[in-house]
């Protein structure tokens, strides 16, 4: 036998021995607003805008970056501590040992109340990955930094698993971190080390939603900040935006795709005096652009930042727009990576989709800004949600999210070039032949929805991807947890399944889950077109789910026909009709924690009451949707005239019922039906193809592939002598006639061991034992006058299966009974070929008497 075939077999003895087994029994960062415009606000560095609450604790290490993006490693390395109290500690003389090494502060170091230190191996390759100056050195004397003392040895922290572990200048322990296969048992640690984590990536102490501290356990569990079984990583150097809400007075504009985004973008364009900040993941409508031109003549300060390797690439579409806005005097930069030149993006995408106007506006959206996420005409495009929120505060915070972002200094920031020496004009002008196509599509969705302007109270709370989208209390979590009669979702897509967490269950849709378990109405409206499969799976088992507790949950897809829209390409959540999450954070796990994202939480009765009205209008269009064909057979090995079930009663319809079920069983033969028969003539592969149409004409169809097999009249039996005298031992041989390739044995022996009992069991005469693995006992299992032994063999790739008849086993057994008493020995199990395919089998039995 081939290799292939031995992997088949033992895939397959997993099934049969299943089988067998069977048989047997906050900070916030601010700015002047009426700095001029071309001042764009200093940021304050990025670790400064999230401070914990303090704490009566100790100063403890929150940060540790050991496998480096850096060549040579070692040169990037950085420790940070943190003191959480209330007070100045003064550490001269502290130390940190990896216990290879040791360190120690100079006479001098104090470390002030609430605030954190880094400790850098090596400055210069410090500032070059986080744009930060460290406040000491300790491995190399790169540049005018303090430098640690080295005390002893030398601290370099290993890959593979280290000790970081800080004690004060009477060597008591303080705080101590053990990762990877590290050894220690000591004091300042409970349990397991954390898990390693990959090259690039931040291990970060956790901090408590509801406390606002770090978490000190002394253990692991310090370093998980979400319900995944992997330490929360931060790819570095990313942001860490606190979660804040910012209660006003004010107004805000709230509008819809394709109805009225293109009218309110263009207006806020158009109204700008001072300055545009726009980050957004695609630019390709050329009428946006159009407006953005005329704002840069009329001399505001015109930012654009972009990603720089969307999915499918950077067309010339977007190259043309970045080179027209460059020209007139704005700035453009993209978000790139390139591993190979050692630029490591801090976002696997930045997805974003927000702008800020004039240092007081602010534009956050679930559309890029193509033609048809904010289309000309409104009568064509995608469903998407838009707000614009006029608040000093907010626009202050997103307005720190862009310039965190921006910095030219951040490698990953790369400014529009032409013709630059690495990469040409991937970031720079279209071909010269290039020509904008300035097309506008039109379609049939009549555009109910205007744009409207609200005035009143309004709770806003920015939601960031990576900084707080997952979040567990508060953010998109918390506010779906905090529902009590509804939850309305508009989403692209959701994937059911995430990689690393608890269950692989997605946390926002275990959360919307949850919300129909305490009673509330949970309607969940995905898109049909893209990642279609993805969303079926959705679809299916939140069906599943109500199906199964009897709750007011539903999924659909949206019906793009019914309503003339493009595709649905929203993120929303609406909670209780007053409460709204508009943002371009994706529903899987590369978006949640990966990705640059941004989105707000709008708690207002009218704009809840809006967005609500334009999802039960998207939920409510007539939605035929296709049929689900899905069909099992039984047997599922059949052989030649053996009659075959065909059973479609698993196919589904989403919006209404199957009326009909055709059948192609690909030997010619048809029929129609929700359960029927068939057999095949002559053995081969036919293909089963099912269709089902439903109430409304909609079809859909699916197709397997049925081996028919030819059958193998086979008999095992076990054969021994009639009559055994007391206390003789005898030999039993278990045999097999008429087989065909014989590659696989599994089988169970039943005999009353109060009248014999087995002693041994051996290879048959015509088992090879170079050939086949040896015999191996799975369970004996002995009740009071009763006996059951299992075995099972296979042939290895050397060996040959065996054809036509055979001596398998040979069972030694000794009587134990009495002259008179009698035991039955029953014989079953399961045989297979080298094709792995099951040989018909007729079981046989023996007695033997006691004389």
């Amino acid at each position: 036998m081939k290799n292939k075939t031995v992997c088949k077999i033992l895939t397959v003895l997993i099934a049969l021995a299943i089988i067998a087994s069977g048989i047997a029994v906050s900070a916030n960062t601010t700015y002047n607003i009426d700095s001029e415009k071309d001042n764009y606000p200093q940021m304050q560095p990025f670790e400064n805008h999230f401070k914990p609450n303090p704490t009566l604790g100790h100063i403890l290490i929150i940060e540790v970056y050991y496998d480096t993006y850096v060549k040579g490693d070692t040169n990037a390395e950085f420790i940070r501590i943190h003191n959480p109290t209330e007070s100045t500690i003064n550490i001269s003389g502290w130390q940190i040992t990896d216990r290879e090494g040791v360190i120690t502060f100079p006479e001098w170091a104090n470390i002030s109340a609430g605030d954190s230190l880094y400790l850098a191996y090596n400055a210069t390759a410090f500032y070059e990955e986080i744009l930060l100056k460290p406040d000491f050195e300790y491995g190399v004397n790169s540049d005018s930094v303090p430098n640690m003392t080295k005390t002893h040895g030398r601290v370099r922290l290993h890959n593979n698993g280290d000790e970081v572990i800080l004690k004060d200048d009477k060597g008591g322990i303080i705080d101590v971190v053990i990762y990877g296969n590290s050894d220690y048992t000591g004091a300042g640690w409970i349990g397991p080390p954390i898990k390693d984590v990959k090259p690039g990536i931040i291990l970060e102490r956790n901090i408590n939603e509801t406390t606002g501290q770090y978490e000190d356990a002394d253990s692991a569990a310090d370093w998980i900040t979400r319900p995944i079984e992997d330490v929360w990583r931060l790819h570095l150097p990313q942001s860490h935006f606190p979660y804040m809400t910012f209660n006003f007075n004010g107004t805000v504009t709230v509008f819809t795709s394709p109805d009225s985004s293109f009218k309110e973008l263009a207006n806020a364009i158009d109204n700008a005096k001072e300055s545009i900040y726009l980050n957004v993941y695609q630019f390709y409508n050329f009428y946006l652009m159009d407006h953005l031109l005329d704002a840069l003549n009329r001399s505001v300060n015109v930012k654009v930042f972009l990603e720089g390797y969307p999915v499918n690439g950077i067309e010339n579409d977007e190259r043309y727009i970045a080179a027209q806005i460059a020209n007139a005097g704005g700035e453009v930069r993209f978000m790139i990576d390139d591993k190979a030149r050692s630029i490591h993006g801090r976002y696997r995408y930045n997805h974003a989709k927000y702008a800020t106007i004039d240092n007081k506006s602010t534009i956050v959206m679930s559309e890029n800004w193509k033609n048809t996420g904010v289309p000309v005409n409104n009568t064509f495009g995608n469903r998407g949600w838009g707000i614009i929120i006029n608040n000093l505060n907010v626009t202050s915070y997103f307005t720190d999210v862009f310039f965190e972002d921006w910095k030219p200094e951040s490698k990953d920031s790369f400014s529009f070039t032409t013709n630059d020496t690495n990469y040409g004009n991937k970031y720079g002008c279209p071909p010269p032949d290039f020509e904008p196509n300035r097309t506008i599509l039109t379609g049939n969705y009549t555009h109910p929805f205007d744009s409207k302007t609200i005035i009143g109270e309004f709770n806003v709370s920015p939601v960031l991807s990576p900084d707080t989208s997952l979040l567990q209390t508060k953010s998109i979590i918390g506010m779906i947890n905090s529902a009590e009669e509804s939850v309305y979702i508009e989403q692209l897509y959701i994937y059911k399944d995430w990689w690393s967490y608890a269950d692989t269950k997605n946390p926002f849709l275990d959360a919307s889950i949850n919300a129909s378990r305490r009673g509330c109405d949970v309607r969940i409206l995905l898109n049909p077109t893209y990642t279609c499969k993805q969303n079926w799976d959705t679809i299916d088992y939140v069906r599943d789910v109500a199906a199964n507790e009897g709750l007011n949950l539903e999924a659909k897809f949206i019906d793009i026909d019914s309503t003339g829209l493009n595709k649905t390409h929203n993120k929303g959540v609406i909670v209780d009709s007053s409460t709204v999450l508009i943002s371009s954070i994706n529903w899987n796990e590369n978006s949640a924690r990966n990705n640059r994202e941004a989105g707000v939480i709008v708690e207002n009765d009218a704009a809840g009451g809006y967005y609500t009205d334009v999802f039960l209008y998207d939920w409510n269009s007539s939605n035929n949707q296709s049929p689900i064909a899905s069909f099992t057979h039984s047997p599922s090995n059949p052989v030649v005239n053996q009659t075959i079930t065909f059973n479609a009663s698993n196919s589904t319809d989403p919006g209404g019922t199957i009326e009909n079920y055709e059948w192609d069983f690909g030997d010619g033969e048809k029929a129609e039906g929700e359960i029927v028969t068939h057999s095949y003539s002559s053995a081969g592969n036919y293909t089963v193809k099912l269709t089902v149409t439903d109430n409304e004409g909609a079809a859909n169809s699916t197709a397997q592939v049925i081996h028919a097999g030819v059958a193998v009249a086979t008999t095992v039996s076990i054969k021994t002598p009639s009559e055994v005298s007391e206390g003789e031992n005898f030999m039993a041989t278990v045999n097999v006639d008429n087989v065909t390739d014989l590659a696989i044995l599994m089988f169970r022996l039943t005999f009353n061991s109060s009248v014999i009992r087995l002693t041994n069991v051996e290879e048959g005469s015509d088992i090879s034992t170079s050939g086949w693995s040896s015999w191996n006992i799975v369970q004996t299992v002995r009740y009071p006058g009763a006996e059951t032994v299992k075995v099972f063999a296979f042939s290895d790739p050397s060996g040959s299966p065996i054809n036509g008849d055979a001596e398998l086993a040979r069972l030694e057994f000794i009587a134990v009974g009495k002259a008179g008493n009698r035991s039955v020995i029953d014989i079953q199990g399961i045989l297979g070929n080298s094709a792995v395919e099951p040989i018909e089998a007729i079981w046989v039995g023996s007695k033997v008497a006691v004389i």
